[in-house]
């Protein structure tokens, strides 16, 4: 009887340990990137994080796994990479690991993790196909003003119709809570309610940086983000040319100097004259670029500033770079509303949507996701060049882009009401 009475208070011993055992730090934050600069390699990185030390994930050695897209047979292993860093707080580890042969236009499932820190569920990882691709689109994203937002992004992702995802920049605006030193919780918090759409899912994160990520010298976005770099140059992991299915997507800074010779102007020159390429253009016949910066608008509030001095100087720079490549759409954020101009070049419009190329860029304001500074809905009136706005309008929104070999149609959709506000579409003539 003593024997039992020994056996069973050990028992509960170690079930008391178990109960008071703090939980695991399971993964989190899992977001998806492309790790080349076309998606057609079938080639991904993916970012975690586990809120524990260095140390502790390190030793722990965690890993992803990666199986069929029925989930068939025994999955592959990579090894994870794991760092930190530490200037606005953060306490965890963030970890990254490779995805190989996602099939064009196909899908895979993988998980992140490791038997002692537990693992991820099964995520779906999904690579966009060559000749049609749906894509979602926004900027400036907070976690104020945007539960709209996440859920529609996350409705839409949960369709599987999707193949990349564009980020125009302002991601978090973790630098307006403050103290600086502490305010790392808003990265995690945001990265958390987005996973939803960034797991891989709707497929790679496609993302450039805003001004909300120059706090700390960009420490925060260039550890929690993982876009191939566009270079080996000093500046090459602020801007980066990506092939997207049927679209060249071409993605860079803006709180970097732009003006011809910069690192920057020679990067979007080199990428433009590729992706104007007879050869690319027949395979990718549409161009798309992507800052942070309007280089047209008519934002009310900010006129003087950002839609007159800041965007002329922008042009003065880039447009003729824009208008010899034959640049079909243009994509920024930082004003927080939406609009869009017809074709526009040299100072003048076209309201000829196809084949618009040959006569001008449309030129997009997509930052209303909603963030801790709210929506601005008020616009210059009448200024000819624009073909569509959010005026009076506080609703947050977001973009949904559907592409095909000769026509890219964009639905603008209203967060609060799940509806499509406006919409255009761009058409083309098949490429010889």
């Amino acid at each position: 009887m003593r024997s039992i009475a020994v056996a069973t208070a050990a028992l509960a011993g170690v079930v008391n340990m178990c109960l008071a055992a703090p939980a695991a730090p399971a993964p989190e934050q899992l977001h998806v990137y492309p790790a080349t600069n076309n998606t057609a390699d079938g080639m991904y990185t993916v970012l975690w994080v586990h809120q524990a030390p260095l140390a502790v994930v390190k030793a722990a050695a965690p890993a992803l796994q990666q199986r069929t897209s029925a989930g068939l047979g025994a999955p592959s292993t990579a090894a994870a990479s794991c760092w930190t860093y530490d200037v606005d707080g953060f306490a965890g580890t963030i970890c990254k690991a490779p995805v190989s042969g996602v099939p064009t236009g196909g899908s895979l499932q993988y998980r992140v993790g490791c038997d002692s820190l537990s693992w991820s569920t099964w995520r779906v990882l999904r690579s966009p196909a060559a000749t049609a691709v749906r894509m979602l689109a926004y900027a400036d994203g907070g976690i104020a003003w945007s539960n709209g937002t996440m859920a529609g992004l996350a409705a839409d992702a949960a369709t599987g119709q999707y193949g990349a995802v564009l980020n125009h920049g302002d991601i978090s605006y973790a630098n307006d809570y403050k103290p600086a030193s502490n305010n790392s919780w808003v990265w995690d918090q945001y990265l958390n309610e987005a996973e939803a759409h960034l797991d891989g899912r709707a497929g790679p994160h496609v993302c450039i940086v805003g001004n909300h990520e120059a706090q700390h010298n960009f420490m925060p976005y260039l550890n929690r983000t993982a876009m191939p770099r566009g270079s080996t140059r000093p500046l090459g992991r602020f801007y980066s040319y990506t092939a997207v299915g049927p679209v060249s997507v071409i993605s860079f800074s803006t709180e970097h100097d732009v003006s011809p010779g910069s690192e920057i102007f020679d990067f979007v020159a080199s990428s433009l004259q590729h992706a104007a390429s007879s050869s690319v253009r027949r395979e990718r016949p549409w161009i798309v670029v992507q800052t942070h910066h309007p280089f047209l608008c008519t934002d009310l509030l900010t006129f003087s500033t950002r839609c007159v001095e800041q965007a002329e100087r922008f042009r003065a720079d880039l447009e003729g770079l824009f208008m010899v490549a034959k640049v079909d759409l243009f994509f920024s954020g930082h004003n927080h509303m939406l609009e869009a101009s017809w074709p526009y070049a040299n100072g003048t419009h076209s309201e000829d949507l196809h084949n618009a190329y040959e006569r001008g860029t449309v030129y997009v304001v997509n930052g209303n996701f909603g963030d801790i500074e709210g929506i601005e809905p008020f616009f210059v009136e009448n200024p000819g060049f624009r073909m569509l706005d959010s005026s009076m309008s506080v609703d947050t929104g977001y973009a949904r882009l559907d592409v095909t070999m000769t026509s890219l149609a964009v639905d603008f959709v209203n967060s609060r009401t799940g509806s499509v506000w406006h919409n255009f579409t761009l058409t083309k003539d098949a490429q010889a």
